[in-house]
Parts: C-alpha cells; structure tokens; sequence
C-alpha cells in the first residue's frame, strides 16, 4: 500500500496532548505573575526592615513556586471537566486557591495562637469602662 507524504509525516509524529501544553503554560505564567508580585512587597518590606532583607529570595521562590503549582492544578481541573465556560473558570479559581492554602499551610510554620497581654486590674478596669462608654 502507498501511503501518501502527508500520511507518512503524520504517522512519526506523535504530539504531546493539548490540555498538558496549556496546564504548562498556565503554570509558568503563574508563577511569573506571582514571583512579581511577591518580590515587590518583599522588596518594599526589605527597605522597610533592612533585617529581612536576605529573605528575599527565599521568599520569592516559594511564592513563584507555589503559585505556579496552584495555576497548574487549577488549569487541569478546568480543562478536563469544564473546558472554556464561566465554571471552569470558577473551578480554576476555587481549586488554585485551596492548592495555594495547602501549599501555604505545608510550608508556614505553626502560629502561637494569639494571648491577651497581661495587665494589672486598674488597666483592666479602665478598659472595660471605656469600652462600655463607646457601645
């Protein structure tokens, strides 16, 4: 049988799926959009604190990080169940956002959990008289 050229060029060719090439893309651009906006506030808090000024990068790159795995995972969520509709875009929104909180929550260390300051029973007093009066 003879195959015509434009059959035996398709024939080696095996491209790689569409919905991989845009969950990519998704995820770099991610990444690039949230590596931005995370260096400008680090960059304003390192001139504000000169302390935390080598915690920049570090920084950015758990933030580029973990905006870019929260795109991606967004994107193949919407690309495989909704494809290009207003819930894809909901669930891209809603399935970035509890990967981000995940991602966040994995790599954020345990808070204290927040406590009173201590004060002696005049301020106390004090305060609680003068949030009456407000109310």
């Amino acid at each position: 049988m003879h195959a015509y050229p434009s059959q035996q060029h398709h024939a080696s060719f095996t491209p790689e799926p569409p919905a991989l090439n845009g969950v990519v893309a998704m995820g770099v651009a991610g990444a690039l959009i949230t590596g931005a906006v995370t260096a400008a506030t680090a960059i304003r808090d390192a001139k504000t604190h000169p302390e935390k000024t080598g915690q920049v990068a570090s920084r950015v790159g758990k933030e580029a990080l973990g905006g870019g795995l929260a795109w991606a995972a967004g994107a193949a969520v919407a690309r495989t169940f909704f494809r290009s509709n207003v819930i894809g875009i909901l669930a891209m929104v809603a399935v970035s956002t509890g990967v981000k909180y995940a991602y966040d929550g994995i790599l954020t260390p345990k808070a204290e959990p927040y406590a009173e300051p201590a004060t002696d029973g005049a301020e106390a007093a004090e305060h609680k008289a003068g949030s009456s009066k407000t109310k």
